[in-house]
């Protein structure tokens, strides 16, 4: 009985740390001031969601039957949990002062301001827009969040005009 109850209390709590837990994280370790904007990437929060289906498929098992199998696939559904949570820790992207960085859990790309060649704004009014940096044949392409204000494409477009970089906007079609 303790089992579903524990479940139960996962699903209700489990909304709010994969809605919450990404923002928590970026803001505690990855904060720097001179950060123009950091967000979590898509990816978080899917890891976020595989770990609870995972550690509640493992609470169900073992509910189900207490045996040595059930308490081995719950103990490698805990240790899933654990590297499916800490891997939606991981990614994020952020715009700083001296780069333009995308990262996830198994992949990283990283401009410095002054090796980006172009940026490239695309947008449809009422909808975020897309945000691209070209170095070279590699492209960082950004999707704007809530954490996107008009202070942040101000500053994009000031380092663009520092770092006499081309910029270019353009409505979808």
């Amino acid at each position: 009985m303790g089992i579903f109850i524990a479940i139960i209390v996962i699903i209700l709590l489990g909304g709010f740390t994969i809605f919450f837990s990404p923002l928590f994280v970026l803001s505690i370790f990855y904060f720097d001031s001179n950060n123009i904007v950091i967000s979590p990437v898509t990816e978080n929060y899917i890891y976020l969601t595989l770990s609870f289906v995972v550690l509640i498929i493992g609470l169900a098992i073992l509910a189900w039957r207490r045996k040595f199998v059930t308490y081995t696939l719950f103990t490698l559904s805990l240790l899933m949990f654990v590297a499916l949570y800490y891997a939606s820790t991981i990614g994020h992207f952020v715009i700083h002062d001296e780069y333009v960085r995308v990262q996830s859990a198994f992949n990283k790309q990283q401009f410095a301001w002054p090796d980006i060649e172009k940026i490239y704004y695309e947008y449809e009014v009422g909808f975020p827009g897309t945000y691209s940096f070209y170095s070279g044949e590699n492209v960082v392409t950004i999707i704007e969040t809530g954490q996107f204000t008009s202070g942040v494409s101000s500053e994009i477009t000031k380092r663009a005009h520092l770092y006499d970089i081309p910029f270019e906007k353009q409505q979808k079609k």
